[in-house]
């Protein structure tokens, strides 16, 4: 028998969010994932699904502290980039819809994440 506790899917999910390329300057923080590509190649590489300019993790919090941490990080993204917000309160379909619409910005889609917990919602900023 091993001494290890199992890992959960949490903890895994934590892991490889913490082991992403980020860009830890007081402007981006540590949540700002950095893409090596610019331009039309980046815009490109996010339509293929390399992933988001920026994760939110919103996880654990609470309506309306989800879409005010969204609406606080969103500027960081250039227009055209990506952002993916990671919620888990039952309020977040209907208000990440509702912010995006009133927002003008392009809800691209929710999957649910991997623990089970929550949804990553990926939004494209148009302005």
């Amino acid at each position: 028998m091993s001494d290890e506790a199992p890992v959960s899917d949490e903890a895994r999910e934590d892991e490889a969010r913490e082991s992403a390329p980020r860009d830890q300057g007081a402007v981006g923080g540590p949540d700002l994932v950095v893409s090596s590509e610019t331009g039309a190649g980046a815009q490109r590489a996010r339509d293929a699904g390399s992933g988001p300019d920026l994760v939110v993790d919103a996880l654990g919090r609470h309506c309306p502290l989800p879409i005010i941490d969204l609406a606080k990080r969103f500027g960081e993204v250039p227009v055209g980039g990506t952002v993916e917000l990671l919620a888990d309160d039952p309020a977040a379909p209907a208000d990440v819809a509702a912010w995006c619409r009133l927002r003008k910005q392009e809800l691209l889609g929710a999957r649910d994440l991997p623990t089970g917990t929550g949804q990553a919602f990926q939004i494209r900023r148009k302005s």
